[in-house]
């Protein structure tokens, strides 16, 4: 019961055989009140911060999830770097992450996209261009999510703004799940477990990479964007600081 099925019955119901008018008279009927699909009816959508019927994201949850521009610094051994945010951490913006994290939710993709992408275009035009590298995830977690979020959703955003993004860094040994430590131990955690691909081995064999911009879903206390700049740097290349999604007050 295809769409030019519908067209026909509208433009000529006698055309339809008696045994299939109830059918299309009834999806005229929910497709009238806006229901594209029998699954829609069925399951209907939920909001992904709160679960209330209706659509991917209600009001209420939408004005939580209002993207601006936040601007923190990371001080690192190798000097000081702007860090621009587009969200501060709430229970919703947790909620989203973590739906497009762990449940490879599409509309979760799309909301962390449209808060990055503007994020990196005013980073491009207040400090300057670069090429996009992301902070790896585990490769545990890669395999369990079926996926690398953050490459997935880094790929509209560098479209957005016509830039390339290369993943220099990779991890060299194991790493806890951060969001279980606190701030001592998140630094130790994650000192010395990240590297990057030498700069001089990408010029070789691949092209020449820009300064970097480091990009990562969420900063808490910056320890893995300190540990990202330390690798970059012992590897050659230029960093011009990082962009997040959302910011969360630093842990104790």
């Amino acid at each position: 019961m295809g769409k030019f099925q519908l067209d026909q019955f509208n433009r000529n119901p006698q055309s339809i055989p008696n045994f299939k008018r109830d059918s299309f008279l009834l999806l005229k009927h929910l497709n009238t009140l806006g229901v594209r699909s029998l699954t829609e009816l069925l399951f209907p959508s939920r909001c992904i911060a709160c679960s209330k019927l209706g659509i991917s994201i209600c009001l209420d949850c939408e004005r939580s999830w209002q993207p601006s521009i936040y601007k923190k610094e990371l001080i690192t051994p190798n000097g000081t770097y702007p860090v621009l945010s587009a969200i501060p951490y709430s229970e919703i913006a947790s909620k989203i992450i973590l739906s497009s994290k762990e449940n490879n939710l599409s509309v979760a993709d799309q909301l962390i996209a449209a808060a990055i992408s503007p994020t990196v275009k005013y980073f491009c035009d207040q400090y300057g261009t670069g090429v996009l590298v992301p902070i790896p995830s585990r490769k545990s977690a890669i395999r369990k999510r079926g996926r690398n979020f953050l490459m997935e959703i880094l790929e509209k955003v560098a479209q957005d703004n016509s830039l390339k993004i290369t993943p220099l860094l990779f991890h060299v040994r194991a790493v806890q799940d951060q969001s279980k430590l606190n701030q001592s131990q998140r630094r130790i955690n994650i000192t010395d477990a990240l590297s990057a691909d030498s700069k001089n081995q990408v010029r070789k064999f691949r092209e020449n990479i820009e300064p970097v911009i480091l990009v990562d879903d969420l900063m808490t206390t910056g320890s893995t964007l300190v540990e990202a700049v330390r690798a970059l740097h012992s590897a050659g290349y230029e960093v011009k600081g990082a962009v997040t999604c959302a910011f969360a007050q630093p842990l104790r």
